[in-house]
């Protein structure tokens, strides 16, 4: 069965999650909370340059019913347009602005698609590039370890894109 690009994302947000790796940046006290997490996603995407968030995609995780894996989630997906589109570059500097406020880059893996993965404070996150359409995409969706767990980490009452994992 072929996976899709965005349940293959989830799937190692997932993993991330499910595994604890989870490391305090120098200086952090603690686990973030949701709202600092999307700071600094806004301000990374901002400073890059990247396009604004999609709302449709937060839509996603707000749609969901409560005591589920959406209340784990802080989503970014900025789409490029024909007059401005994105690419590569783009995306190396959001990953830039990540980098310089604490994340810990844990993994890349490029499936025509570029995705890193990164820790920090109690938080795991996917950053995605693709290319494809031609107006590229970046995705960030950041989830908060100790909330994956306690709606059950995966399977028919947690996330589900759990069934994907390996």
């Amino acid at each position: 069965m072929k996976r899709t690009a965005t349940a293959a994302v989830l799937a190692a947000v997932v993993t991330l999650a499910a595994t604890g790796c989870s490391e305090e940046g120098p200086g952090e006290s603690g686990p973030l909370t949701k709202e600092q997490v999307r700071k600094e996603l806004t301000a990374s995407t901002t400073e890059a340059g990247a396009p604004p968030d999609d709302p449709s995609w937060e839509a996603l995780a707000k749609a969901a019913p409560a005591d589920t894996w959406a209340e784990c989630l802080v989503m970014y997906k900025g789409r490029g347009t024909r007059l401005a589109p994105v690419d590569g570059r783009r995306y190396e500097t959001v990953l830039s602005g990540l980098r310089e406020r604490g994340w810990r880059q844990s993994g890349r893996t490029e499936n025509g698609e570029i995705v890193h993965t990164f820790t920090k404070s109690g938080w795991s996150l996917v950053a995605e590039f693709r290319g494809v359409p031609e107006t590229g995409q970046i995705s960030l969706m950041a989830t908060e370890d100790a909330c994956v767990a306690r709606s059950g980490g995966g399977g028919a009452s947690g996330f589900p894109y759990a069934k994907l994992l390996p």
